[in-house]
């Protein structure tokens, strides 16, 4: 790929909003509010750099700089989730910001000031010893400046106590919107100490909209807790392998006077790309593990799609590339740090087709079945829809049916066998 110096113009608009923000709580919106502009202040933070470069050698040495971050931040994701920080509690939900207090930053009337624009002269015994007029003058003078002193210590202290009263309404109007914020997320977490689904679908889109990852890429997760089962799906958007860069480096072609872009190859680029996916769907799994407590959520479903346009009808579509069902002992008996993302993935049987960037669908371990909870907090979509099947479908339910009942029991050998064991233990 080969950039010349004219072409930098084409890059000259910053980064702009993402698009509408959701979420079933005040305290949802709030937070992708927060992370959403933290990320678009790093994106035009770099584009306000890279546009007040003005030579192709810099230019080129700038975009090298950003890609090996963007790769080496990319390396790291499931690393940079793996801290303490990772794990959302509810005390960083409330607002307990207050409100600044009132200063007024009009100047002060000062008469020294006034006097010199009124020209009142200095007091000056010899001339008035033998210039009483002067005296006289000098005496006018600043009388009439203090007078003009009082008038503006009027309009000061008018001002000044406007000022506060607005103050004071934008001050009372603020604890109120606080009041009624902190009160909502104490609602809340109520409901979600009660286990009400909704609450616990928005707490895991919270935690999940707090994942590090880098700025250029974008992600959209979503949720649907089964409360009898204890277990949470986790649906996330992936980035399709078109919108993650995979250049290395931006060489300045001195002779033409541009920049030449030198890529990853596909087979490098196929390992990058996956190595992506699975750190983010690892990283998902964990923070929902970390942010939640056993009492609600035992298991983890995780779905993974691209977004795509379907040939058939013109129309945006999604196909599910990652899948995978893992209980929390199972993902906490494994070292994240010590293995690498593939090896981890498979230790919890996750399902895909490699390569991934030729996205590959796979059927689904788990599909959202909405359910009528009848909770504060549950979504408003959340009513039963009657399936329409088409000629084939059937048989596909029949083989998903038959392959859940082959786990259970599968399951249920699992725990009887370890419980025999326990016994043989005692």
């Amino acid at each position: 790929m080969h950039e010349t110096a004219d072409q930098k113009t084409l890059k000259k608009d910053p980064p702009g909003n993402k698009g509408e923000i959701k979420g079933t709580t005040q305290a949802e919106i709030k937070v992708k509010e927060k992370t959403q502009l933290a990320r678009q202040a790093g994106l035009v933070k770099r584009f306000k750099e890279r546009d007040d470069l003005d030579s192709v050698r810099e230019l080129a040495e700038y975009d090298t700089t950003q890609a090996r971050r963007f790769i080496n931040s990319c390396k790291s994701i499931l690393k940079n989730n793996l801290g303490p920080g990772s794990k959302t509690d509810w005390a960083s939900l409330y607002d307990d910001r207050p409100y600044p207090p009132f200063v007024f930053k009009g100047p002060v009337p000062r008469y020294k000031k006034i006097a010199k624009e009124a020209d009142v002269p200095q007091k000056s015994f010899f001339s008035e010893l033998f210039s009483p007029s002067a005296k006289k003058r000098r005496i006018h003078l600043e009388n009439e400046a203090k007078k003009e002193l009082g008038v503006q210590m009027q309009e000061y202290e008018k001002k000044r106590e406007l000022e506060r009263t607005a103050h004071e309404i934008e001050r009372s109007a603020y604890i109120a919107e606080q009041e009624a914020y902190n009160s909502s997320v104490e609602q809340f977490q109520l409901d979600f100490e009660k286990g009400c689904p909704g609450a616990v679908e928005s707490f895991a889109r919270i935690a999940l909209a707090q994942l590090v990852y880098p700025d250029l890429m974008e992600l959209d997760f979503d949720a649907w807790y089964n409360p009898d089962e204890k277990l949470i799906l986790i649906e996330g958007v992936l980035p399709g392998p078109l919108e993650i860069p995979r250049t290395i480096l931006h060489q300045y072609d001195e002779e033409q006077h541009g920049i030449n872009a030198i890529d990853m190859d596909q087979t490098e680029f196929a390992h990058f790309y996956e190595s992506i996916l699975l750190q983010i769907t690892l990283s998902a799994i964990r923070v929902i593990f970390e942010s939640t407590p056993e009492r609600h959520i035992r298991r983890v479903a995780y779905n993974g799609y691209i977004r795509g346009i379907a040939p058939e009808t013109g129309e945006e579509s999604r196909s599910c590339i990652l899948t995978c069902k893992v209980s929390r002992d199972v993902f906490a008996a494994i070292d994240l740090a010590a293995n690498s993302p593939g090896e981890t993935y498979a230790a919890i049987k996750g399902s895909m087709k490699e390569p991934l960037i030729e996205i590959n669908p796979v059927q689904p371990l788990v599909n959202k079945r909405p359910v009528d909870h009848g909770q504060t907090h549950d979504r408003q979509d959340a009513a039963p829809k009657q399936e329409v099947y088409r000629p084939g479908d059937l048989s596909h339910v029949a083989q998903e049916l038959m392959s859940e009942m082959l786990e259970q029991i599968e399951n249920n050998l699992i725990e009887t066998g370890e419980d025999d064991e326990k016994k043989m233990l005692h």
